[in-house]
């Protein structure tokens, strides 16, 4: 909460109300695209967890000329609630700047907006270009917020149809207002991407990333600061480059009535509102089958794991699991049933009840395509 105590809570019953807006309208050169999702909430018992998440995704491009692409991206959001929601949203992928894998419930607000250009020199070679700025704020005083910015260049070579080879530099630097310290990572990678056929897609991505960072840490005083001053442990400042590995593959498809999406990463993280700059792994998954016109569903899966990079930290893991399924009997009215369970857990601190799940069913109403503008 506000305050820095993690809240306790039993179940609960309560209710949810959802409003989806999404459309793109396309000129002769021009398109624009809106994905808008917001949710109120409210519990019959403790009141915590009332209030109200939106996330926001525009998406814009304009075909300069029959070479150059110029797009431009925003994502924000705010949310008080750890369910993995975010991880959908439109735009860059967000893994390492915006907060999918925070543990903790409590406010957060986002905001990630970029531009960038690609131009195709011939038929097989191009590059593109591309900055964005962001910044992630959390409500409670108890834990970090994050700003930066993100410069990219990459290189592409199309080998043949299904084929495309290509290099990537990564810039991105993060600063944080409320606590002393910032990072500054370099990431280069290869990648690889292959059409295994029209439906299916594979890419791998893979390379290192050199983070610089500083900060500070706690330790264990000098036995004779302890005798001298009475306490056990200082703070102290630190400056430390690292160098791992990063890299990220996906694979994505569909067969028959099912669709399947896999994808995993390994490279630098902004942080979980606890820590700095971070080395971060994720995964996920998602499996989705029409039964019939009228009934579908589906499960999902996520999982991600960070560190801090410094000298010695704890190891904070977050697990999201789901499913949701939908039946309806005509084209408008929508009937579901979902679930969704999270486990979070902190090395150093076993007692943690980072644990929730929840379930419900609903009733939905789908208003017909209408003009995005005249």
């Amino acid at each position: 909460n506000s305050a820095g105590a993690v809240n306790t809570l039993a179940g609960q019953f309560g209710y949810e109300g959802h409003l989806g807006v999404y459309g793109t309208k396309r000129w002769r050169r021009t398109s624009i695209g809106l994905d808008y999702n917001g949710a109120y909430r409210g519990y019959t018992k403790n009141t915590y967890y009332n209030g109200a998440d939106n996330f926001l995704g525009i998406e814009f491009g304009d075909q300069i000329d029959r070479k150059s692409l110029l797009n431009a991206t925003v994502t924000a959001g705010t949310s008080s609630r750890v369910f993995g929601a975010v991880n959908g949203l439109v735009g860059v992928p967000l893994g390492n700047i915006l907060p999918t894998s925070d543990i903790f419930d409590g406010r957060t607000y986002f905001i990630n907006g970029g531009m960038g250009i690609s131009h195709q020199l011939t038929e097989r070679f191009g590059f593109e270009l591309r900055a964005d700025g962001f910044r992630v704020e959390r409500h409670s005083t108890a834990l970090i917020s994050v700003e930066g910015y993100s410069p990219k260049a990459s290189l592409s070579y199309r080998l043949n149809k299904r084929d495309t080879v290509g290099t990537i530099y990564n810039f991105i630097h993060y600063d944080y207002p409320r606590a002393f310290g910032e990072a500054d990572i370099h990431v280069a990678m290869g990648y690889w991407t292959h059409l295994l056929n029209p439906t299916w897609k594979f890419e791998v991505q893979g390379g290192t990333f050199i983070a610089n960072s500083t900060g500070t840490q706690t330790i264990a005083a000098d036995p004779v600061v302890q005798q001298l001053l009475g306490v056990s442990t200082i703070t102290e400042a630190f400056a430390r480059t690292v160098i791992l590995p990063n890299g990220q593959v996906s694979l994505s498809g569909r067969t028959g009535n099912s669709s399947v999406t896999l994808s995993a990463y390994r490279g630098a993280g902004a942080g979980n509102g606890l820590t700095l700059a971070t080395s971060e792994q994720s995964g996920s998954v998602s499996y989705n089958y029409v039964f019939s016109k009228h009934f579908n569903g589906g499960v999902h899966g996520t999982y991600s794991s960070s560190v801090a990079l410094t000298s010695s930290a704890d190891r904070y893991s977050i697990l999201f699991t789901g499913f949701d399924m939908q039946y309806r009997p005509n084209t408008s009215l929508i009937y579901s049933f979902r679930g969704e369970y999270r486990k979070a857990t902190v090395t150093s601190n076993t007692n943690y009840a980072g644990n929730a799940f929840q379930v419900g069913l609903g009733i939905g109403w789908n208003i017909k395509d209408f003009p995005f503008t005249h």
